[in-house]
């Protein structure tokens, strides 16, 4: 028997609901193998012209029926052009994983 899962997706501002019929779970580490896909996520969101804005590893979950990764949570998302200029986007997401550059820069906003 198979499970359905209904995930709620927030994306580039739109609501919208997907179904899985494999289980995701979250992970504890990345294999090396895991570590790969996320790469190629990333390559193929860009690709797409997406940046997705919020990768930390509560955002990776596992597809234990193909051993694959899914990244979800695209509520902070963004698309672009590729002779776009660049633009200011708010820093929005996890800071907590983000470089110390990054940090930085923001608790100084914040002062």
């Amino acid at each position: 028997m198979k499970h359905i899962h209904l995930f709620h997706l927030e994306c580039l501002n739109r609501s919208n609901f997907i179904i899985c019929e494999n289980c995701l779970v979250p992970l504890e580490s990345l294999t090396l193998i895991q570590s790969q896909q996320v790469l190629n996520i990333i390559e193929y969101l860009y690709n797409c012209r997406i940046i997705q804005r919020d990768l930390r590893p509560d955002n990776l979950m596992l597809d234990s029926s193909q051993e694959h990764l899914k990244l979800i949570d695209f509520g902070f998302a963004t698309t672009y052009e590729i002779d776009e200029m660049t633009k200011q986007l708010p820093i929005e997401g996890a800071v907590s994983y983000a470089g110390v550059k990054l940090l930085k820069r923001y608790y100084n906003l914040l002062l």
